[in-house]
């Protein structure tokens, strides 16, 4: 997910833990968490392929951890990463930039489960 939408997390609680993939050898570093900074202009091609990227890189990690913790095959079968939740983290507002995200992720939860979120 953009830092930006991470940021959300970390405001409503900073213990929350967040990964950053990046190219093998290339420091990290982002000091502009909500800013027009982000990757404010995306166009579809490239907002599609940043997805799939998202989810191919979160997939193997879910394999590796259901792998780690020796979850049975059939249990492992049905867990999976849905390409429309990443999706809800890629939408942008025109006025708002990629801050409205947490709107378009409070709804897929709420339409995905038997709990509400209310952002702040």
């Amino acid at each position: 997910m953009p830092p930006s939408s991470w940021n959300s997390f970390a405001k409503i609680n900073s213990s929350i833990p967040g990964l950053v993939l990046s190219p093998y050898q290339i420091k990290y570093e982002y000091l502009r968490c909500n800013s027009m900074l982000d990757r404010a202009q995306w166009n579809s091609t490239e907002r599609s392929a940043v997805i799939s990227q998202v989810v191919t890189a979160a997939s193997a990690l879910l394999r590796a951890a259901t792998d780690f913790i020796q979850l049975d095959t059939d249990t492992k079968s049905k867990l999976k990463i849905e390409r429309e939740f990443v999706s809800c983290f890629y939408i942008r507002d025109e006025m708002n930039g990629y801050r409205d995200a947490n709107r378009y992720f409070s709804r897929y939860l709420d339409q995905h489960s038997n709990f509400k979120f209310l952002w702040i």
